[in-house]
């Protein structure tokens, strides 16, 4: 008994070697390289690598391995290779496949013909268009997002949303595959059918709904879960199987449409899947049973299959890799947040997995290794070798013996560890002021706020013959703890660089130029005093810094800016020198991960979360929202007092959302008259109101040009959609919710933050609600606001991406169009539902912060509320 395999690269093909391998059949594998994951299971005997391009050339050499192993069954995953060998069947050696007719295989393999059979046989598929000439696509009409897909696959669908960019994409995917299919978008969870088949009779079943993608925009799974085989599923799954004559294994995609409530075909796998772990794990042993039904055996079928779930945990990973980076430019849909993601992860407890198993762990340890390295490469990092990275650490307190409960303390003993393993590796030290290096490894070492401890690592530095920047605060020299001037004094004539971290370590972006200037010129001076020496370096307090800061910070002398900020952790810059946080906790502790490739790869990977607090430069106006005057009756300020204080605190634009129960028509034209009044070059309002409905939530209109008197829901959604009103719902509840899905026009943004409801981060429910709805609804936003009715402090903020001249026009058509984000203290709004922090307080909340709760979603809660 022996099977020979093909695409031993693929992940499906481990489980297809084990599968028959715990059989006691002899499984050989052939593989694109030495490096195949399949090829290091322990059930695999024989390796073979065929890294032929050419058809005829790779049928030569497997004809050799049939020739040399006697085998019955041959296997092969990838259409190309089935039809070929179909094709081909009568040039083997011996009779080993079990395959389905070519024509069959043709129409499967064709997404083209695959509808035109679903469309014969009465299965639901999505809106369809075929093009057979170039000169078609101005004539069909689209009802967008639409999909361009290849006819025979081998390139990824490509999304449009808009008439404008349609007919250049779709001649894009043209050049690649000539006349590609055009399909509406569906929305809903994927479902498979998958079946082994003999002469067009199904003889198993099996059904998965998808959980996660490995590409949230769409691919295989990342995560799935085992079924019941729906009623109509199972009858759209004869029909195909019958209409073709199908034998040997054959897969249903299928979308159902959330809409429409029904499910719809998407393509037709002829072959082996990525979830076959999921059917494996399930009880269905699909690999075994073709095995035996095509050596004339008998199956035993599995009517009721385990409720399972399975995770494939490098495409996990990739998941996050790509979720982290973003939401991609001009991408409409639902696309996830990283909280949500990983609370949706740690939600699946007792998953099986994919490749991992603990009995046979080198095709996950090789999977791992090759995937992860791709799929993070794949997201941006620009692995250029020609180009020097300086990795820089920043290190704190040190103690000897007892630690002080600092996580950013390490002990002595440890640093000297990293020092061991530096000169080991032969990496060469540099001051942050100096500029040449004569290593090909270079690295900074750099020292925080100057306590007394540090002169112990001065002498460790020394012992090593390694250098270091050390930044200490003025005001603290010669203070109980810290560095004094004897000490500072001998450690820069031993060769270390003394610098500044300010006088009195104050966050820069929060006093004003002034101050500001005089925090860096004293402390330059102070400690110039004290050894003797200019000093040409400063490091940031908290990391905290803005354009202001690095202006401020050139205009007092210094000529390299050290921050806590890992915003290029792989770039070498001019000026700014951001640094990775050395710290007492395994993951930012140890050098060999840290200075490793993958490390500083996934740092890459990381800096997006701390982008997310955006840096507001001159290309962004900021703005308030949801802001009441004295025109309501709860409201305390007039339309000149709120000018008058957001001027001060350099907003340029409100949206006023005044009670629209204070309002006849007479005093609303009064209202929109002293807007537009108030209104000028530097400063705009915006009218509107809010109206509390009598049967559902608050909607607040925005510049309406009429005024309404209904409280009726249904009235009011019909008054915005005939007069296209920007609309949306106010500080929304856990009751409006359900109200809001009856709604057939949905709103145009909703309120998912409101710091009076809220505080200073939105309700976690109010998240994932949003996300769902966000998922079927594309073109409805979300925004936050402020619900001010007399001023505060502490407001979340409407920043717009913007140039020109102030207009209620060009304000909103921002807003519409997603060119914003809200913005409150440290965290960051979007649009689409994500919720982001900085760099630093993402880092501390999920390693270092100690939660009560057990439980991974109420843990995950408290570090998202925090």
């Amino acid at each position: 008994m022996a099977v020979l395999v093909l695409s031993g690269n693929a992940y499906k093909t481990v489980s297809i070697v084990r599968s028959l391998g715990k059989k006691g059949i002899d499984v050989d594998v052939v593989g694109e390289s030495k490096y195949a994951m399949s090829f290091y299971s322990k059930y695999c005997r024989n390796r073979y690598v065929i890294k032929s391009k050419d058809k005829e050339d790779w049928f030569k050499k497997l004809v050799w391995i049939l020739k040399k192993n006697k085998y019955d069954l041959l296997i092969p995953q990838s259409e190309g290779d089935c039809i070929f060998l179909a094709k081909n069947k009568n040039r083997l050696p011996y009779n080993c496949l079990f395959l389905p007719p070519v024509k069959s295989m043709e129409i499967a393999y064709n997404k083209e013909l695959t509808m035109k059979l679903a469309k014969k046989l009465g299965i639901p598929i999505p809106r369809t268009w075929f093009i057979s000439d170039i000169s078609q696509l101005e004539k069909i009409k689209l009802k967008f997002p639409v999909v361009i897909k290849s006819k025979l696959g081998g390139t990824r669908p490509t999304f449009v949303f808009d008439e404008k960019s349609f007919i250049k994409k779709y001649l894009e995917v043209h050049r690649i595959s000539p006349f590609p299919i055009i399909q509406e978008v569906i929305i809903g969870d994927g479902y498979g059918t998958f079946a082994l088949c003999k002469n067009g009779k199904v003889i198993q079943y099996f059904a998965h709904r998808r959980v996660r993608e490995q590409d949230p925009k769409g691919s295989g799974s990342a995560c799935c879960e085992s079924v019941e085989l729906d009623d109509k599923l199972k009858k759209y799954t004869d029909l195909v199987v019958k209409e073709l004559n199908w034998s040997g294994v054959i897969m249903l995609e299928f979308k159902h449409d959330s809409l429409k409530n029904e499910f719809k075909l998407i393509e037709i796998n002829g072959r082996f899947w990525g979830s076959l772990p999921l059917s494996i794990h399930a009880g269905v042993d699909f690999p075994y049973q073709l095995y035996r039904l095509s050596t004339g055996k008998s199956v035993e079928v599995v009517r009721k299959w385990k409720k399972v779930c399975a995770k494939y945990i490098t495409g996990e990973i990739i998941r996050l890799s790509r979720v982290i980076k973003g939401r991609p430019k001009g991408w409409k849909l639902y696309f996830p947040n990283f909280f949500n993601d990983l609370m949706n992860y740690f939600k699946c407890r007792k998953c099986k997995y994919f490749v991992f198993d603990v009995k046979d762990p080198l095709p996950f340890f090789m999977d791992f290794v090759d995937r992860i390295y791709r799929g993070i490469k794949k997201q941006g990092v620009n692995i250029d070798k020609k180009k020097t990275r300086i990795p820089i650490l920043m290190y704190h307190n040190f103690y000897e013996t007892k630690s002080n409960g600092d996580h950013r303390s390490i002990s002595l003993k440890r640093f000297e560890q990293h020092l061991k393993y530096l000169k080991k590796k032969s990496y060469e030290t540099l001051t942050v002021s100096e500029k040449k290096f004569n290593s090909e490894k270079p690295i900074y070492l750099t020292f925080d706020d100057g306590y007394a401890s540090q002169y112990n690592a001065f002498k460790l530095l020394k012992k090593y013959g390694f250098k270091g920047s050390f930044f200490v605060i003025s005001e603290n020299i010669g203070r109980d703890g810290y560095l004094n001037k004897d000490q500072l004094k001998e450690m820069s004539k031993g060769g270390m660089e003394i610098g500044s971290h300010t006088k009195t370590h104050t966050n820069l972006t929060n006093i004003s130029h002034n101050e500001r200037i005089s925090e860096l010129t004293e402390s330059k001076k102070d400690i110039e005093r004290s050894i003797g020496k200019e000093v040409h370096s400063i490091s940031i307090p908290g990391g905290n810094y803005n354009t202001s800061v690095i202006k401020d910070c050139l205009l007092s002398g210094y000529e390299k800016i050290r921050t806590s900020d890992p915003d290029f952790i792989l770039d070498t810059d001019e000026i700014v020198l951001p640094a990775v946080t050395i710290t007492n906790y395994p993951f930012l502790g140890g050098l060999d991960f840290l200075l490793s490739r993958l490390g500083l790869e996934l740092f890459q990977i990381l800096k997006i979360i701390r982008k997310k607090n955006v840096k507001i430069d001159q290309r962004h106006i900021k703005g308030l929202f949801h802001v009441h005057s004295n025109y309501s009756h709860d409201g305390k300020l007039s339309l000149t007092e709120i000018k008058k204080l957001s001027i001060k605190n350099g907003y340029k634009f409100v949206i006023l959302t005044d009670h629209a129960e204070d309002f006849d028509q007479k005093k609303w034209m009064k209202y929109v008259k002293e807007c537009k009044k108030l209104s000028d070059e530097k400063f705009v309002f915006i009218p509107g109101m809010e109206i509390s409905s009598y049967d559902g939530p608050h909607i607040i209109l925005v510049n309406p040009k009429r005024y309404t008197n209904s409280k009726i829901l249904t009235n009011v959604v019909e008054y915005v959609k005939k007069n296209k009103i920007f609309w949306g719902i106010a500080h929304i509840r856990e009751s409006d919710w359900k109200i809001l899905e009856s709604i057939k026009e949905p709103p145009s943004f909703i309120e998912v933050w409101n710091s009076k409801y809220h505080g200073y981060s939105t309700s976690l429910s109010n998240l994932i609600r949003f996300r769902r709805f966000y998922r079927t609804s594309y073109h409805t936003i979300g925004i936050c606001g402020n619900d001010i009715h007399d001023w505060k402090k502490r407001l979340i903020s409407l920043y717009l991406e913007y140039e020109g001249e102030l207009s209620y026009e060009k304000i909103l058509n921002k807003i519409k169009n997603e060119k914003f984000i809200c913005s409150y203290k440290s965290s960051v709004f979007f649009p689409n539902g994500e919720f982001y922090t900085s760099f630093n307080q993402f880092v501390k909340s999920c390693l270092f912060r100690k939660v009560k709760s057990n439980k991974p979603i109420r843990k995950l809660y408290h570090l998202i509320r925090r």
